[in-house]
């Protein structure tokens, strides 16, 4: 249903500007429902947050519909960031209703240790230096100066980072953004403008709002390619392995800095796209595997290995057990029955592996030198 939607959509966006107006949203509603009442898409509209805007970016909305995306709830942070005085700040409330809402979807574990490391990044010493960098160079280096709305919005694409395969959902809006920064502004006096200590813990709230968007939604998409790829053979052919590398890199770049994340996940993508990778994997490795020696891999000879890759990387990772459901699932996502259902030859083993070893090298990259903040 979510490509159907899009695919009208396009029929709309003819200039491709991934914006579309909310009568011609509520047209395209109705042709895919020619039921829906007036006050069930107000209704709609509302719970998305925008019935106030007239124009809306489709991606964001098409997320929120099928995948589930919470919607920040602004205002009922604010009433609590009222009530705590000044001992804390806007962004540490959002952060823990960011936790809670996340955890709807996924296990605590694994909620608590993607907020920590957010956490941890956006209370470095180089998250603010950057925010204050930026605000120097657009309002100079009087520590007394201060940045109003509109000289904000003007900095908030280069200050709040999305990697780019998010930026059509996770990015805020110039609506959300205006919301964050009338917040901040009423906790500081309202005066319409912040300062650029108020400017830092107003980058920091922006920046919890995309992590969390940044993990629903990658989080959504790894259900969605796993459905799509078990009744689609092209897709098969291509394996899970990419789209989790980028939902890995999307999640990562939330915990930790941006060139690290990408630097460590280039290495693990030459290492699966290796020929002598390769090479192991359809020869000595298949040949193990394949223990009936018939020059196929079964699902029930590549069970253990699924099985127990899987357990490890949840093991290490705080992520549920996986069921016999979700391991049954990641078979079929790679078998393109060009060996027969419930077969594989060497180039699905190989894609198969290649999806197993990124399950790993997401949970083990906390791990690695190379990432690990402020280093």
């Amino acid at each position: 249903m979510s490509e159907q939607v899009r695919s009208s959509f396009r029929k709309w966006d003819v200039q491709g500007t991934g914006v579309i107006s909310k009568d011609e949203l509520v047209l395209l509603l109705r042709s895919l429902d020619p039921e829906a009442t007036d006050g069930e898409i107000s209704e709609l509209f509302s719970a998305a947050q925008i019935e106030h805007e007239d124009s809306i970016r489709f991606e964001k909305f098409v997320s929120f519909l099928f995948f589930d995306i919470p919607v920040t709830d602004v205002v009922g942070q604010l009433e609590e960031f009222n009530s705590t005085g000044e001992h804390e700040s806007l962004w540490e409330v959002a952060l823990r209703a960011a936790s809670a809402n996340a955890s709807k979807k996924c296990t605590k574990t694994k909620v608590d240790s993607y907020f920590a490391d957010v956490r941890e990044r956006i209370m470095e010493p180089k998250f603010a230096d950057r925010v204050r960098r930026l605000f120097a160079e657009q309002c100079g280096d009087d520590p007394n100066k201060s940045a109003n709305l509109g000289e904000y919005l003007r900095l908030s694409e280069s200050i709040v980072q999305c990697s780019s395969n998010m930026a059509a959902t996770a990015t805020p809006t110039p609506d959300e953004i205006r919301v964050a920064f009338e917040a901040h502004d009423a906790k500081a006096g309202g005066q319409g403008r912040l300062a650029v200590d108020e400017l830092v813990n107003l980058t920091r709230y922006l920046q919890v709002r995309v992590a969390l968007a940044t993990l629903m939604e990658t989080e959504a998409r790894t259900a969605e390619d796993r459905k799509l790829l078990k009744s689609q053979k092209l897709l098969r052919e291509r394996g899970l392995w990419e789209g989790a590398i980028a939902s890995a890199k999307a999640k990562a770049v939330q915990r930790f800095d941006e060139a690290a994340v990408d630097s460590y996940f280039a290495k693990v993508q030459e290492r699966l796209c290796s020929p002598e990778y390769e090479e192991h994997v359809k020869g000595a490795f298949f040949t193990q595997v394949d223990t009936d020696k018939d020059g196929k891999v079964s699902f029930g000879e590549a069970v253990g290995l699924i099985s127990s890759t899987l357990v490890c990387a949840a093991d290490l990772g705080g992520m549920q057990k996986p069921t016999k459901e979700s391991i049954r699932e990641v078979f079929d996502a790679h078998d393109t029955i060009a060996e027969g259902w419930n077969f594989m030859g060497g180039d699905e083993f190989l894609n198969l592996m290649r999806y197993l070893q990124v399950q790993v090298a997401e949970v083990m990259m906390h791990l690695s030198l190379e990432v690990k903040p402020g280093q």
